[in-house]
């Protein structure tokens, strides 16, 4: 499909101290990074638009866009509104955005139908990293999808699939991602909105995994512990390492 990009979630680190992982373990990691990885507030600067030049497939025609911010989570509303512009034949309409906010992975953006700017918005692309987006393509990403009825960045809005590992079936995690897939691509129909959301949240809730794991093991390799020695079964002092 054209104009989609993959951007890897972006996961900020917990700020957990050494004497909060003593106390807490793994889990106070996670509890850390899930407050650590709050909401992206919804866009407040209008998207302006620039039309010229040649070679683009954009239906001609008077449009408007918004825009939503996607982090690892989920999306937030729509806003953003620009102008209405107009589009001939050939043109190429260029979208200037603002730049990322704090725990913002890229940007998605929405426009309407040729000839009816204030009509209902459709995903036109994803993965928008630039301030800036030349609408050169005559079909968006998913002409089916609008944008979401609320707010769902932050690691909060998924925090029972992060936590799902201190159940008694820690595995139940990897069994539903599993099940997921297997449903995705065994053909079972999904929007694809829906399949995208869904595919990149739970690569989110992996990469919340692999965060606390990585601080873990740099709270442990800064804070040595205090030496002390120990006779092996042939009389030679071996090290250990205590953290009291």
């Amino acid at each position: 499909m054209p104009n989609d990009t993959y951007v890897a979630p972006v996961i900020q680190p917990s700020g957990t101290t050494f004497a909060q992982f003593q106390s807490g373990g793994y889990s106070v990691l996670i509890d850390n990074l899930i407050a650590a990885n709050g909401p992206v507030a919804n866009p407040s600067v209008a998207a302006t638009v620039s039309v010229g030049g040649t070679g683009g497939s954009l239906a001609a025609g008077t449009y408007q866009v918004a825009y939503t911010f996607r982090d690892a989570f989920g999306e937030s509303l729509a806003g953003g509104q620009s102008a209405t512009f107009t589009v001939a034949a050939g043109q190429v309409a260029t979208v200037t955005l603002p730049a990322l906010p704090a725990g913002a992975d890229e940007i998605w953006l929405y426009a309407t139908a040729a000839n009816n700017p204030t009509g209902p918005l459709s995903l036109y692309a994803t993965g928008i990293t630039s301030t800036s987006f030349a609408m050169s393509s005559a079909t968006g990403s998913d002409p089916s999808a609008i944008p979401t009825p609320a707010n769902t960045t932050g690691a909060l809005s998924v925090a029972d699939k992060i936590r799902s590992y201190r159940g008694s079936s820690g595995d139940q995690a990897f069994k539903n991602y599993s099940a997921f897939l297997s449903t995705l691509l065994r053909g079972a129909a999904i929007g694809r909105k829906d399949g995208r959301l869904a595919a990149q949240q739970w690569a989110a809730v992996f990469a919340v995994w692999a965060q606390a794991a990585r601080e873990a093991a740099s709270l442990v390799l800064l804070n040595p512990g205090t030496v002390s020695y120990k006779y092996s079964t042939v009389g030679h002092a071996v090290p250990s390492r205590t953290w009291p």
